[in-house]
């Protein structure tokens, strides 16, 4: 007998990862299946990954975000934001290090992110974009506006909190860091 139920789930990610045929990230769910496959092992290095033009990401619905990347499953890759705006980026871990859009990376480089409203509660390494980078790693043309409340113990910052990182035309406007020692970007 032939099964005809058959379904066939095409990836969400399209694109080869080259500078001239980058991964395009569409939605919100193909970030997702993104983040899940970097920390599951896949590094992306020397990859390119852009998100699609026009697109409003809204965090909220995602309750306490997940980081893209962590100090075992590290991005290495170049991740164009595309000047897309992620709004409402909310983790709720005590326990957890490497906290940001992004938890950690090297080397890399992460640009034209903008990110809107954070409210992130962590253990250490706390940043909106990036909680942890090393090595050659590139933070450009990245913003975080709107509420900003960022708490944990150590290595807070408003771009990146432990950094490394190599930080330019980056901008931060409002918010509150409460911690015991903030140092980063």
């Amino acid at each position: 007998t032939t099964d005809t139920n058959v379904t066939v789930v095409s990836d969400p990610i399209t694109g080869s990862g080259t500078a001239e045929d980058p991964y395009i990230i569409p939605n919100l769910d193909a970030l997702k299946v993104f983040r899940d496959r970097v920390n599951g092992g896949t590094t992306y290095q020397n990859k390119f990954v852009k998100m699609a033009d026009n697109l409003d990401i809204d965090l909220a619905s995602e309750g306490s975000w997940t980081p893209i990347g962590n100090k075992v499953n590290v991005f290495k890759g170049t991740f164009d934001g595309n000047g897309v705006i992620f709004r409402n980026l909310t983790i709720n871990d005590s326990a957890l290090n490497y906290a940001g859009l992004f938890g950690f990376m090297a080397p890399g480089t992460l640009k034209n992110i903008n990110i809107v409203n954070v409210n992130i509660s962590a253990n250490n390494c706390i940043g909106a974009i990036a909680g942890g980078t090393q090595g050659s790693t590139y933070i450009d043309n990245c913003t975080v506006t709107g509420t900003i409340n960022l708490s944990g113990n150590h290595y807070i910052g408003g771009i990146s909190g432990w950094s490394y990182a190599n930080t330019t035309d980056c901008l931060v406007d409002g918010g509150n860091a409460a911690t015991s020692f903030i140092h980063g970007a």
